[in-house]
């Protein structure tokens, strides 16, 4: 935003928009101001308009601001977006500040290895505009952005910035918490999110109940409000990110019913899309574990039978196999896929992490379904067979998503997780602590003494008996 120079006239004149006499005159008033005896103020003195060039700049540099659509792929070199214009501009406040500095960490160009969107959901890009709307929000956001710029830079330990933001975060949100009103809105489930990314590798929790607790502080939000169906569309997005942590790390004590893991799972979810389908058997699993657990512990006091809950896992077993035969496909033709989907190779090492995180997925969700069914199943060799060899896939495919640490491979946890209940041998889970250990490195740091609780503590939510 140059300033232009403009005339030295008076204030009086420029308002009156008549011509003014300062810039050659040698007295201290202009003509007029002498005749009308009135004080003659800013005479001779220069100013300068400012003009926004934001639009200008843009044209003349235009390859230094690519646009992007919202999957990632470039648009033509010569479109020019109003966010382009946004991004020259100078940010006028702290609110805005924030936005942008969101934004940017938003930004669909950062490899899947550090990328926000890629690995934790759509959810984020929506946030920005949401900036000032909630306390805990703004929060939320602003410790997240720190937390990440450090984790970049390879700051991989607490600094004391990260730390009192983060504090202030989450007083943000106990306040949002204690407001009846506040506690059930869209932003303050999306602060609980972000919070949990920040403990995710970036702020180092010094608990290892902090995320579990921020899943555990989602599932009450959404059970004490009921399941009336996301509001709108960036909750929406938001359930769609939240559903799987939900599943896999909400205490045994809240208890959804069936209908109530069908509505958050279940919406939004593409017709017969293969990780929709797959999304789709997980929903099942909570209501089924609660089941295993009530029929073995209660044998005749329910209204379902041992057997009932054995066919109910039956059909889920039978639903889910075809699902992982999709995924298996799709991963065995990764390469035929990348050359017709992905055409840069930013989008191709996306779509290659997706690919394999959502097949190391499926195989632990086929792990735990055989771990239920064996509970009910005793003496069956066949689900052991099973689960020991996806436990072997999980391994194999560990290997191919550690090019994607640290955030891009932070999932396999839970996946090695898995594949350490389904296997057999003492060599093999000696292996899967060892390539576990690393991987509990990117979230507590590389200096971490990793031990088997650690696994145990993921995994708390499955176990059927103590």
């Amino acid at each position: 935003m140059p300033g232009v120079p403009t005339s030295r006239g008076c204030d009086a004149c420029r308002k009156r928009k008549i011509k003014c006499d300062a810039s050659t005159a040698a007295t201290t008033a202009c003509s007029r101001c002498r005749q009308l005896n009135i004080p003659c103020v800013g005479f001779g003195q220069q100013r300068y308009i400012f003009k926004d060039e934001g639009r200008k700049l843009t044209r003349r540099h235009r390859e230094l601001f690519p646009s992007t659509n919202v999957a990632g792929t470039l648009l033509k070199p010569h479109a020019t977006s109003a966010a382009d214009v946004g991004m020259v501009r100078e940010p006028s406040n702290k609110l805005t500040r924030l936005a942008h500095a969101f934004a940017s960490k938003a930004s669909l160009s950062i490899d899947i290895s550090h990328q926000l969107v890629g690995n934790f959901g759509g959810f984020i890009l929506e946030v920005p505009r949401r900036i000032g709307t909630s306390e805990a929000l703004d929060a939320a956001a602003d410790t997240l952005v720190t937390a990440h710029t450090k984790y970049c830079i390879g700051q991989l330990s607490p600094n004391t910035e990260t730390l009192v933001k983060h504090s202030r975060a989450l007083n943000a949100l106990q306040r949002c918490l204690n407001d009846p009103i506040k506690a059930r809105s869209s932003e303050t489930l999306c602060s609980v999110m972000l919070l949990s990314i920040c403990e995710v590798g970036t702020c180092r929790r010094t608990s290892k109940n902090a995320v579990h607790n921020h899943y555990i502080g989602a599932a009450q939000i959404l059970k004490s409000r009921g399941f009336s169906g996301p509001p709108d569309d960036f909750e929406r997005t938001l359930l769609l990110t939240l559903r799987g942590p939900v599943v896999a790390f909400t205490d045994p004590k809240i208890r959804f019913t069936k209908d109530e893991w069908q509505s958050l799972v279940v919406p939004g979810l593409s017709t017969g899309g293969v990780d929709g389908d797959l999304m789709v058997c997980l929903s099942h699993i909570p209501d089924l574990m609660d089941r295993t657990r009530d029929v073995l512990q209660w044998p005749d006091e329910l209204g379902f039978s041992l057997q009932e809950t054995r066919s109910a896992l039956q059909r889920l077993h039978d639903e889910y196999r075809p699902v992982l035969k999709r995924l298996r496909e799709r991963w065995e033709g990764i390469d035929e896929n990348l050359a017709s989907r992905a055409r840069t190779p930013e989008s191709r090492r996306m779509t290659h992490c997706h690919y394999s995180r959502m097949l190391a997925l499926g195989l632990s969700v086929g792990i735990i379904i055989n771990y239920l069914r064996a509970y009910l199943e005793h003496g069956d060799g066949a689900l052991q067979q099973d689960s020991t060899r996806m436990s072997e896939e999980i391994l194999e495919l560990s290997a191919t998503i550690a090019v994607y640490r640290p955030l891009g491979s932070s999932v396999m946890i839970l996946s090695l997780g898995a594949a350490w209940i389904g296997a057999t041998d003492i060599m093999t889970k000696a292996i899967i602590e060892t390539i576990a250990a690393e991987y509990f490195k990117d979230i507590y740091g590389p200096n971490y003494t990793f031990t088997i609780e650690d696994l145990d503590f993921w995994l708390k939510r499955f176990r059927i008996s103590s």
